[in-house]
């Protein structure tokens, strides 16, 4: 099988991450994409060049094969047809579970994982962009060099990156509803890590 390569470019940040990750979104340039923020990194994965999903449809992971311990997963990930893939995902909280050998509840999915047809990597004063397709890796690079500035002044362009501001002060007095975590209600013993 021939592997893929991703074409990637690194390009200076000119702006504020989350606008230019609201430009990505906005462009179409994918039917579907994750934006993943965390700290002062930011990543936008679109498109899907593979992807596995776990279903909830058999009653436990028994009746998955050979997913039942995740081998399966690392092999249908290593099957790949791209080097240096960066998967981007989730799992429920059931996977532990069915992962333990008990039921679960049908419906949804308990894991999906993407690897993307296009990614960009915001941090620092750096961004990254990936993708094996030369007209979307074109297009994602003239997206990340059509920078807004930094203090977000748009020139009156349309698509509202205006921020809006939360009132987060704890009106509803939520610390005193809840004097206690919940699991400090439980038995001693009840609840284990």
């Amino acid at each position: 099988m021939s592997r893929l390569r991703y074409r990637e470019a690194r390009l200076p940040l000119d702006e504020d991450p989350l606008s230019l990750m609201a430009r990505l979104v906005r462009s179409g340039l994918f039917d579907q994409y994750v934006v993943y923020e965390n700290g002062s990194s930011w990543s936008f994965a679109g498109g899907a060049l593979a992807s596995v999903r776990l279903g909830r449809e058999a009653k436990d992971l028994r009746d998955m094969g050979d997913l039942q311990d995740l081998r399966g997963v690392e092999d249908r990930l290593a099957a790949v047809p791209v080097k240096d893939w960066r998967a981007y995902g989730w799992a429920t909280f059931e996977l532990a579970t069915a992962l333990a050998g008990a039921a679960v509840d049908a419906g949804g999915d308990l894991l999906h994982l993407v690897i993307p047809a296009g990614e960009v990597r915001a941090e620092g004063d750096t961004v990254l962009v990936r993708a094996v397709d030369v007209e979307q890796y074109d297009r994602l690079v003239a997206l990340v060099g059509a920078s807004v500035p930094a203090d977000g002044d748009t020139g009156g362009a349309a698509g509202g990156d205006e921020r809006i501001s939360l009132a987060l002060d704890d009106h509803g007095n939520y610390r005193a509803a809840v004097p206690r975590p919940w699991w400090n209600s439980a038995p001693a013993g009840h609840w284990r890590k």
